[in-house]
C-alpha cells in the first residue's frame, strides 16, 4: 500500500498540472464535467495500482533477528 500511495500521489500531482496548463493554455474551453472527472480518478488509481505491482510481486515478508516481521524485496 506504500507504494501505491506513493505513485498515486504522483500521478494525481500530474493530473492537477495537466488540467492547470489547460485552463490556462485554452482558458475559454469548457472544464471537465463530472463523469470526465471521474474517469480521470479511475485512472489514476489504476495506474497507481499497476505502477506498483512489481514491487508487491517481488516483496516477501521476513523475521528480524528479534523475531519481527518486516516486508522487504527479493531480488
Amino acid at each position: 500500500m506504500k507504494t501505491v500511495s506513493v505513485f498515486l500521489s504522483a500521478f494525481t500531482m500530474l493530473a492537477i498540472s495537466i488540467d492547470r496548463y489547460r485552463a490556462v493554455i485554452f482558458p475559454l474551453r469548457p472544464r471537465l464535467t463530472t463523469p470526465k472527472a471521474a474517469a480521470v480518478i479511475g485512472a489514476t488509481w489504476l495506474l497507481a495500482a499497476v505502477a506498483s505491482l512489481p514491487v508487491a510481486v517481488n516483496a516477501r515478508v521476513t523475521t528480524t533477528v528479534d523475531r519481527r516481521p518486516f516486508c522487504d524485496e527479493v531480488h
